[in-house]
């Protein structure tokens, strides 16, 4: 199948100031989870395209016409984007499905203009998506988020599409890192408040920090765990 994954930065740019803005530090918000997504479709055999946009041009000229599916993930401010492109896709036959955080806060919401809602996921339920096993307008979830994630070396060709420029590491580049999942803590305005906290792989998180040393000496590292302050010295000490 051929398969769009877009995340979704930020809305356009207007001014030059914008575009110092977006090219500079928007640009490096991009997620590891539909990093994530696009490393465990091309494992199934599928075509995958993946891109962020941060700001400059057209957001849906960033994939093809011709998708199966997509998946978008976005936050709430862009949300107003996020549905007017899934009724752009969808007009062209593509399955639209939405992830992320404004999908978690506001699924009903998105119901209204997306195919599925996926509030979290894994390998298994993203396979389960592809093969069209959910009926339209359903929000749907894994029993818990994923806790095997793809190495910093399968994730190479969306953090070049993602984190560089033309490719190659610049100044501001920083690669999306994982420690740990979920929160100890419920505080009542946080979408983690009910996802159990766990550290994953410190087996996993050493041979991504080699790799990184390795291959991208020099680039910056950037942990979007929800709460990286439980085992802040533990992860250093790795």
């Amino acid at each position: 199948m051929n398969i769009g994954i877009l995340d979704l930065l930020t809305v356009r740019a207007n001014t030059p100031l914008d575009y110092a803005d977006c090219f500079l530090i928007r640009k490096q918000y991009a997620s590891l989870t539909p990093q994530a997504i696009s490393v465990w479709c091309r494992q199934m055999g599928h075509r995958v395209h993946y891109t962020t946009y941060y700001g400059f041009g057209d957001p849906k000229a960033r994939l093809p016409n011709d998708l199966d599916v997509v998946f978008i993930s976005a936050h709430t401010p862009r949300a107003p984007l996020a549905y007017a492109l899934s009724k752009l896709f969808q007009s062209e036959g593509t399955r639209t499905i939405i992830g992320g955080p404004h999908a978690k806060a506001y699924s009903q919401d998105c119901l209204r203009y997306f195919d599925l809602v996926v509030l979290e996921c894994d390998k298994e339920l993203i396979a389960n998506i592809i093969g069209n096993q959910f009926k339209p307008k359903s929000i749907i979830s894994s029993r818990q988020p994923y806790e095997d994630t793809p190495t910093l070396e399968e994730r190479v060709p969306e953090i070049r599409a993602s984190a560089f420029f033309m490719g190659r590491p610049y100044p501001g580049s920083f690669i999306p890192m994982l420690a740990s999942m979920g929160c100890p803590y419920n505080c009542n305005f946080c979408i983690d408040w009910d996802t159990p906290y766990r550290p994953l792989s410190a087996e996993r998180l050493a041979e991504d920090l080699r790799y990184a040393s390795k291959v991208f000496p020099g680039v910056k590292l950037g942990f979007d765990d929800p709460n990286f302050g439980i085992r802040f010295d533990w992860t250093l000490s790795i």
